[in-house]
């Protein structure tokens, strides 16, 4: 049997070939994808496929793709996955044809967990004999062909795209967020409306599955984790559909042939140009809020901060780092505070000391930006730590008329991930959050020392 017959959507398939066929690319899929993501869910408890848990001694010990599958490295695991859902995809397509199921039923051979049932139903399923089948049957199943063709071409285009710009050249800019999709939805496009017009309706059908399946390979690859997939998505879809709109309209009136392959070429161009002007923003934050206490009450607040008692609400309870805690460590010019995050400690060293008016100090280290929302202990996305870092913050009391007082945190930022259009607001509506959050506690420490006294 020759490559391409073993890929092929053409034909039919028995009950025992499809059961042996399957049943490899399953076992297959899962070796790869537990070389690439570790052990994790594969501990007691958190077994994702318990029909394999035999094979769990096999990867005991490895500790996620963050330490063994790096880099390009991650690809071969990737890759074999691929093959393997191209191999049960294409099985399932001829078993529907030959148990008379729906073509649309075998798509869902794609999908992580509903294989299992896609596969033991078409396995059970009378098979229908052999003869010719009309010209609607014909033309059904060629459109869910060539749809899944396109869809699955842009999955692919998704996580190379994804794996090449953050693991390889480490940028998230315009060409990941903006090229990868438009080029995808370009592919999907092409590749489902090549042996006739499906209409628009359906090429952005076929191209938001092909991106929210992308989505779903990304967090299931662990290259990505759930909050990063979200906040980048409503990006990526109005991109996609651009690229959908651009391939349909090629195919339809140039009809070349090979312009979905010619369109892949030119990942590497977009991304690589990048590295020669990475997406780069500087940024103050200056946000404020009255207090009905004392210069010094404040001060002592600010000094002395303690947990912050309330509860953060989402998206900064689905991972986004958030202010717990801080401490002071000595007093005066050069003292070190330490500001406990949801996702680690930023330190920091005192630059001015002024009792009751001002404190600066500049940051030395940041921690993650994020916890990956991630079924996974680990995680190759490197965009949580250095893409964003606070250089330093500046507290101001000042003096009010009525006895209040103003306390005034002015912080700058840089921001390493663009289009900085797109992401420079979502970062700036968390920054003000966080610091209104950090405010707030203060306020209620000052004037519930105020009206102790």
């Amino acid at each position: 049997m020759g490559v391409g017959q073993i890929f092929s959507f053409e034909g039919r398939i028995g009950r025992v070939p499809f059961a042996l066929s399957a049943l490899a690319a399953l076992v297959i899929q899962q070796i790869a994808f537990t070389l690439l993501v570790g052990d994790y869910w594969f501990s007691p408890g958190h077994l994702m496929y318990p029909w394999i848990a035999p094979l769990h001694d096999l990867w005991n010990g490895i500790d996620g793709p963050s330490h063994r599958w790096t880099g390009i490295v991650a690809g071969v695991p990737i890759g074999l996955i691929m093959l393997c859902l191209w191999r049960l995809t294409a099985i399932c397509f001829r078993r529907a044809r030959t148990t008379a199921a729906a073509p649309g039923f075998a798509a869902l051979a794609l999908v992580p967990y509903l294989q299992l049932v896609v596969c033991a139903m078409l396995l059970v399923s009378a098979e229908r004999p052999l003869a010719a089948p009309d010209s609607l049957t014909v033309k059904r199943e060629r459109h869910w062909q060539v749809r899944l063709t396109g869809i699955y071409a842009g999955v692919g285009i998704a996580v190379l795209g994804t794996l090449v710009s953050t693991l390889i050249l480490g940028t998230y800019g315009l060409g990941l967020f903006a090229g990868v999709p438009l080029i995808m939805g370009f592919a999907v496009a092409y590749g489902a409306n090549r042996d006739g017009d499906i209409g628009l309706h359906r090429t952005f059908s076929a191209t938001a599955a092909s991106l929210l399946l992308a989505g779903a390979a990304l967090t299931g690859f662990a290259i990505e984790g759930a909050i990063c997939v979200a906040l980048a998505f409503p990006l990526a879809l109005g991109m996609a559909m651009g690229g959908a709109v651009i391939g349909r309209g090629w195919v339809l009136r140039r009809n070349y042939r090979r312009g979905a392959m010619r369109s892949v070429w030119l990942l590497p161009l977009l991304l690589s140009v990048e590295l020669l002007a990475p997406p780069h923003a500087q940024f103050e934050s200056s946000e404020s809020i009255e207090i009905a206490a004392t210069q010094m009450q404040v001060w002592d607040a600010v000094v002395h901060m303690g947990p912050i008692p309330d509860r953060p609400v989402a998206p900064f309870s689905w991972g986004l780092a958030y202010p717990q805690r801080g401490v002071i460590r000595g007093s005066g010019v050069g003292a070190v505070r330490e500001g406990v995050f949801s996702t680690g400690v930023a330190y920091e060293r005192v630059t001015v000391w002024e009792p009751g008016r001002r404190l600066f100090f500049d940051v030395l280290s940041d921690p993650p930006m994020m916890q990956e929302l991630s079924p996974f202990a680990h995680i190759t996305a490197p965009h949580t730590v250095g893409y964003f870092k606070t250089r330093d913050a500046r507290f101001t009391i000042t003096p009010l008329a009525n006895g209040h007082s103003r306390l005034t945190l002015i912080t700058m930022h840089e921001l390493d991930i663009g289009p900085m259009p797109y992401f420079r607001p979502i970062t700036e509506w968390a920054i003000h959050a966080n610091k209104r959050r950090v405010l707030n506690h203060f306020r209620a420490q000052a004037e519930s020392a105020s009206h102790a006294h």
